[in-house]
């Protein structure tokens, strides 16, 4: 699907530039894709994060007072469980600063570059 690699360029390139929250990726999936309904903005945030952090072109965590990025000490699969468990118990679409900020890695920046010759 076209809009979805589209989207997965926005997402990396952005995560290259600044950290990216979780609201953040939910606002691209419905640009991107221009998808109302709740539970599939859900579903297709949910995939493209796991995809990404599977292929080792994001990173989750938060970032710390200095301006630094911690890292989640987590498998990929432990992330996307724990994003999807944290939502859950939310109970409302997540907002600035709610759960889970994403940065790129090497790899991840590698591909934006690659991307844009």
């Amino acid at each position: 699907m076209q809009d979805i690699e589209r989207l997965r360029n926005v997402l990396l390139t952005e995560c290259r530039v600044d950290y990216v929250g979780l609201w953040e990726v939910i606002s691209h999936v419905e640009y991107e894709t221009g998808q109302s309904d709740r539970r599939m903005v859900r579903e297709i945030a949910m995939a493209l994060i796991a995809q990404l952090l599977q292929e080792g072109l994001i990173k989750a965590g938060a970032p710390n007072d200095t301006g630094g990025f911690i890292e989640w000490e987590l498998s990929p699969e432990e992330a996307v469980r724990r994003i999807n468990d944290e939502w859950t118990a939310l109970g409302r679409e997540p907002n600035l600063g709610d759960i889970v900020w994403f940065t790129s890695t090497e790899a991840g920046d590698i591909h934006v570059r690659e991307a844009a010759k």
